[in-house]
């Protein structure tokens, strides 16, 4: 039958090489016992022959119905600069060479990591290493998504409307998600004024809810009158009361230091 070699001799030596012979006397192949099999019978299949893959490379072969590879080359994982993207180009890790690494969805940058942690967003964060959140709140709907975290400063003002001005008025704030809490130190001028006192410059809006306007501690008062402060629903400013609840007047509180917070929910 045409291109069939016929077996005439299989033979063994002494030093463990099994050689198979045709009936023309030429040498098909030989198999060592110990080293495997001589492939010299074998056609080349036109791939290099080396060593593919690496610590920043990663080995693509092509292997054919019969299982031989008929292609290999090394692919790089760790280029600076490229891109590593879904064949819909819709989510793509990018490394922009510049020490940071980014995550774009549709197109829009959705978060960064670099040595200072992650930043939400296009934000970068720039010191020591946290989640750095968009500077305006891109508020969830899923009440279990943390959304916003924020720190700053502000400064109380008077609210009663009798343009009162307050000494050193200092205070801060940290806001995490829907809550903020406050915190205020103050010195109120000598007064005789009889409006409700109300103290304004609150960071963030209250709710517009009874539950979440909440109430203060007082860390220090001068006055015997003052024993706690109450939030105003969807407002900025809170009203000093005293222990039976009711409303204290500028005049109570007149030439009085009072140190004081405040936690409640925003919308």
């Amino acid at each position: 039958m045409a291109g069939t070699i016929v077996v005439s001799d299989i033979r063994s030596d002494n030093d463990n090489t099994i050689t198979f012979t045709s009936n023309t006397g030429e040498t098909i192949f030989t198999a060592n016992l110990s080293s495997g099999i001589d492939g010299n019978f074998l056609a080349n299949t036109g791939v290099t022959a080396a060593v593919y893959g690496g610590a920043s490379q990663i080995p693509v072969v092509t292997v054919d119905e019969k299982g031989r590879i008929t292609s290999a080359a090394n692919v790089s994982i760790s280029a600076g600069g490229s891109s590593i993207s879904a064949g819909d180009s819709n989510v793509a890790v990018v490394d922009s060479g510049t020490g940071r690494v980014e995550m774009n969805v549709d197109g829009s940058t959705r978060a960064i990591f670099n040595a200072n942690g992650l930043g939400l967003g296009p934000n970068v964060p720039s010191s020591g290493i946290g989640i750095l959140f968009p500077a305006s709140q891109s508020a969830s709907s899923d009440v279990n998504t943390l959304d916003d975290y924020e720190e700053g400063t502000w400064t109380p003002i008077d609210a009663s409307g009798a343009g009162l001005t307050f000494a050193s008025p200092s205070g801060k704030y940290t806001k995490i998600g829907r809550q903020v809490t406050a915190w205020a130190a103050l010195t109120y001028p000598s007064t005789a004024d009889g409006s409700n006192s109300a103290i304004g410059g609150l960071p963030f809006t209250i709710f517009n809810s009874a539950p979440d306007r909440s109430g203060g501690m007082i860390g220090y008062k001068s006055d015997s009158t003052l024993t706690t402060i109450l939030g105003e629903e969807n407002n900025t400013f809170v009203a000093p009361r005293s222990n039976d609840g009711s409303r204290i007047s500028n005049a109570t509180l007149s030439g009085d230091l009072i140190h004081w917070a405040i936690t409640y929910n925003v919308s």
